[in-house]
């Protein structure tokens, strides 16, 4: 533990407070660096003016305990949002059969305004409440949060706490954030979002901002090109950084992911390396920052130009090599392991293009037979849970994972090859010249008896699949070997096809030109694939 009496003095060195203070409270703060003054709201915007304030207090009012929402909701998220930290004591509970209703005014105000409240300040019965309060990790502990602080409280205790987790950087609004859209599906920066920017890369004088395309998570990644102030650095050629900006709980999964459980086994030239002093929470944001990978592109750009064969084997051969190393065999029922992975229903506005390209439609039907299959044991172990196109980096023929949000610990290990062919067939067509009908004749030997029963075919390189084939024969070498049970990997990749075909969103292309296929197209295609691995592998039931 740091011994405060050697702590420098604190970034921020501000205590302010809302609400009757009480006595003794500030010379627990003072003696360790800190003024404590009121919370001046006429202020609270001027220049300068939070860029100080390390902790708020607020103390509910005697007279008037239900007004501690209203000072919440004026106060709260502007705090938040710029890494001030939010610590709320309610009054002394009374020695009546409800006396602690005081407290509840609190707890409901935090619920009402959906601000994020660390579930260590809460009892066992208000954290229920509380959906998603907060991951189960170490390193966000003292990120901006509400504090629900007890009556009476160790200031003393809480002083040190505050002293020992200091807030950090706020926002520097000298920093230029400016957003290089490309297009009308690139994501927009919010309030919030500069804010974050600006927090994150607060010893810059510029940050250019320039959206990469992602996948369907609905976070904002970009590649960043961060100009530093002077005397940091002997020249100013700008950094490159990876920046995702996302929901504050999204955000915490993936970055309690990247440190916990992600990247251990994970050479380290093939994982994103996080810049820790640079990942920051707000009120409903947050913001990951990582190492750019110069040189890199995504799987699904290189992929149809034939240079990812090599890449999609190392990816399972060498980068996540000790995931499959470390899985275990468990007498569990592949259904089971897969969870609620089956579509409900088909899309209205994508119903006629699956029937126009020969989908059946038949869900309920399908489901049964998924459902009813016995196929145990099954290797389980930790799969990425997101492998698609573009969450592979391809260098050279090096694999690149990135994007962690959903890993997961205890799912089959045939999961993330699935995924990855189902990602290649649904991205890597688009823009294809070929009809619909052609591209499904062209790969649909990949779907039949033979093929899902191990044997290798392959296309003619005049094919414009050819480079399918190629990626596809990789995955599936590395596939076969996860299996337990024949046809494993087969009936999860129908399950997975299916899931991406009825996809309920209205997908839209950057770029759409008449005449070749488009990201509709494709989900709509997956549906007739999916059909026709359940087709195959009921023949061989």
């Amino acid at each position: 533990m740091t011994i405060s009496t050697f702590v420098p003095p604190p970034i921020r060195a501000k205590i302010s407070y809302v609400g009757p203070l009480p006595q003794g409270i500030s010379g627990e703060f003072e003696s360790r660096g800190f003024t404590v003054e009121p919370l001046d709201e006429s202020r609270l915007l001027e220049p300068g003016v939070l860029q100080q304030i390390d902790s708020v207090l607020f103390f509910q009012a005697e007279d008037k305990p239900t007004q501690i929402y209203s000072v919440l909701e004026r106060f709260a998220s502007t705090l938040l949002a710029h890494d001030c930290r939010v610590y709320v004591q309610h009054l002394p509970q009374l020695p009546s059969v409800d006396g602690n209703y005081r407290r509840r005014y609190v707890v409901n105000a935090i619920k009402e305004l959906n601000l994020p409240v660390h579930e260590y300040s809460l009892n066992e019965a208000e954290r229920s409440e509380f959906v998603g309060a907060r991951t189960s990790f170490d390193n966000f502990t003292y990120s901006p949060f509400v504090y629900v602080v007890e009556n009476p409280c160790d200031w003393r205790g809480m002083a040190n706490t505050i002293k020992n987790n200091p807030a950090g950087f706020a926002p520097n609004v000298d920093t230029k954030v400016e957003m290089l859209l490309e297009s009308d599906e690139d994501i927009p920066l919010t309030a919030e979002g500069e804010l974050l920017v600006q927090r994150a890369f607060h010893d810059c004088k510029k940050v250019d901002l320039i959206p990469l395309s992602n996948g369907m998570s609905g976070a904002g990644t970009y590649r960043v090109l961060a100009e530093l102030r002077g005397n940091v650095i002997p020249t100013q050629w700008p950094y490159m950084y990876f920046v995702k900006l996302g929901e504050r709980k999204d955000i915490v999964k993936e970055y309690s992911n990247y440190r916990e459980s992600a990247l251990g086994h994970i050479p380290f030239h093939l994982g994103p390396r996080l810049k820790l002093d640079r990942c920051a929470l707000g009120h409903k944001m947050g913001i990951l920052v990582s190492d750019y990978v110069i040189g890199a592109e995504a799987l699904r750009d290189c992929a149809r130009d034939g240079r990812a064969a090599a890449a999609v084997g190392n990816l399972f051969s060498t980068t996540i090599a000790s995931w499959r190393s470390g899985a275990r065999v468990e007498q569990r029922n592949l259904p089971d392991t897969l969870g609620l992975i089956f579509p409900a229903e088909v899309p209205k506005h994508r119903r006629d293009r699956m029937l126009r390209f020969g989908a059946v439609l038949n869900l309920e039907e399908l489901h049964e037979k998924f459902n009813a299959l016995d196929s145990r044991p099954v290797l389980m172990g930790v799969v990425h849970g997101d492998m698609h196109a573009t969450n592979v980096l391809v260098r050279g023929t090096d694999a690149i994972i990135i994007d962690f949000e959903k890993i997961e610990t205890d799912k089959p290990v045939v999961f993330d090859a699935a995924s990855l062919e189902a990602g290649l067939f649904v991205d890597g067509f688009v823009g294809d010249r070929r009809s619909a009908e052609r591209v499904l004749e062209s790969v649909g030997g990949l779907y039949s008896s033979k093929a899902l029963n191990g044997e290798l075919l392959s296309c003619h390189p005049r094919d414009g699949s050819s480079w399918y084939f190629d990626c596809v024969r990789q995955i599936r070498l590395h596939a076969q070997p996860m299996e337990q049970r024949p046809h494993q990997y087969a009936w999860t990749l129908a399950c997975i096809l299916a899931k991406k075909a009825c996809n309920p969103e209205v997908l839209k292309d950057k770029v759409t030109i008449e005449g070749r296929l488009t990201r509709e197209d494709l989900r709509a295609m997956a549906m007739v694939l999916a059909e026709r691995i359940f087709e195959s592998l009921s023949k061989e039931a």
